[in-house]
């Protein structure tokens, strides 16, 4: 993957969320505990859920919809911060 298309899908990926569903998915306890960026991955599963259906139906992972809709470093970022 080409540097400028992961660039896209992760500023894709904060732009199509709104800063209440961000605020929401943000678990201020863990990035505290941790002094790193922590997301309740629950809450971002739900956020998802609401967005793009129930992606589980077509056996599809909260990891898979996302590197599917907002590319490999949104998948990852999220990954890494939960």
């Amino acid at each position: 993957m080409e540097v400028h298309v992961g660039i896209k899908g992760l500023r894709m990926f904060f732009t199509d969320f709104t800063n209440n569903e961000l605020n929401t998915c943000w678990d201020r306890t863990m990035t505290l505990a941790t002094s790193k960026f922590q997301i309740d991955m629950l809450k971002m599963d739900d956020i998802l859920h609401d967005r793009h259906g129930n992606y589980e139906e077509d056996k599809k992972s909260m990891s898979m919809i996302i590197k599917e809709k907002y590319g490999e470093p949104a998948r990852k970022f999220v990954e890494d911060a939960i």
